[in-house]
Order: C-alpha cells, then structure tokens, then sequence
C-alpha cells in the first residue's frame, strides 16, 4: 500500500529516498549542490508531498506538489518524480497508488493529476490509469 510520508519517515529514509528522486527529477529542476537539500526542505515542510510502497524497504516512491496556474489559478497535483527499485512494479500496485494520490488531489480541490515522463513503462501506465496525454514538455538550458 502506498502511503504518504510523515516528516519523521522522510528523515529516515532520505538517503534511499534523494537517490532515487535524483534520478528522477524533471530535466528543468536544474542541478547544482542544493538540489536536494532544496528538495528536502520542501518535504519537510509540507510543499512537496512524498509517497511511497514500504515493505522491509522502499520499493517505489513518488513526490508530488500543488501547482497554481497563474492564469487561471486552477490548483492540479503534479507528480514530480517517481521511482522504483530495480523491479519493475505490477500493474495493481501501479492503480492502487495512483487511486491514492488521486483521492488527496480530489481532498485538495485539484483539477487534475498531471505529470511528465520519457519512460515507456510510465506511458504504458497511464495509458491503463486512463490519463490523456496532451502535450510534450521541451526545456532548453539557459
């Protein structure tokens, strides 16, 4: 089961949890030594949202976050990252987790649960979840 993080269990299992998140993380986060320091400070207090399937160890994890649009200021619950260990998660685990975090993005009044990826596996997934795609992020370094 998927669950979401105290600040307690996000402290004990930071190193497992940035190592994963650090592969993770959206192209246009950037990079530099305070990234997941940053990251974590938005954990801890409650900007970002981290879920994850625990059994003796972390098996997958997501973090998530509230955007506001500016121009519309509609409120959607973006998926910023997520990961798994080594093996690939079985479709229920996928559905059960994504049930979850669609029930808190309803409680906090979101539009919609959107989120960005280049991985096959994600795609084939929310193809499942029933989730449209609607367009392709392009990033260019300034």
């Amino acid at each position: 089961m998927i669950n979401q993080l105290t600040p307690d269990q996000i402290s004990k299992y930071w190193e497992v949890l940035s190592k994963g998140f650090n592969r993770a993380i959206p192209p246009h986060a950037g990079g530099g030594a305070q990234l997941m320091t940053n990251l974590l400070e938005s954990c801890m207090n409650g900007r970002m949202q981290v879920w994850a399937y625990i059994d003796t160890i972390i098996k997958a994890a997501a973090l998530t976050t509230i955007t506001i649009d500016p121009g519309t200021y509609t409120r959607n619950l973006y998926i910023y990252a997520m990961f798994s260990d080594d093996r690939p998660l079985p479709d229920n685990m996928w559905e059960e987790g994504y049930k979850v975090i669609e029930t808190f993005a309803r409680a906090n009044k979101c539009y919609a649960v959107t989120l960005f990826s280049d991985i096959e596996r994600i795609y084939d997934m929310t193809k499942v979840l029933q989730m449209t795609p609607f367009m392709t992020l392009y990033y260019k370094e300034v």
